[in-house]
């Protein structure tokens, strides 16, 4: 199991985001599992909400990927808000990242997981916090 960083789902979704490694980890995902926090499914709506409203993608495509994402095998961390004070938000301070990108480093921390990202911030992040990162 990994923990799935929001803007590596999102590059499934966009072929001019797509990198070989958010491919592969779309693969390996359906198998092994994924954890992500509670605010996961907002992420992903709020980005396809933009993208709908600046023609990027159709109405369609936006509930076609929903679903897709939906449909795999993602596990919600149902803590994440029981961390907020004590470990996300020192860590988004000492790591210089949103409480929202900390909230997700935090988890691969708490849970011992490795965190698949592409985002530079949160991959330095989590090296710094020992976190094992992947890259997508």
């Amino acid at each position: 199991m990994i923990v799935l960083d929001c803007s590596v789902a999102l590059a499934w979704l966009f072929e001019d985001e797509q990198t070989a490694g958010s491919l592969t980890a779309l693969d390996e995902l359906q198998n092994s599992g994924a954890l992500v926090p509670q605010h996961f499914l907002l992420e992903i709506a709020n980005v396809l909400w933009v993208a709908e409203r600046r023609d990027r993608i159709t109405q369609a495509d936006a509930g076609r990927f929903l679903d897709l994402v939906c449909d795999l095998p993602i596990a919600i961390d149902n803590e994440t808000l029981d961390y907020l004070q004590a470990s996300t938000i020192p860590l988004a301070r000492r790591c210089r990242l949103s409480p929202d990108d900390a909230a997700y480093v935090e988890l691969a921390g708490r849970r011992g997981l490795p965190i698949l990202t592409g985002d530079e911030a949160m991959i330095r992040a989590a090296v710094a916090e020992g976190v094992p990162v992947i890259r997508g």
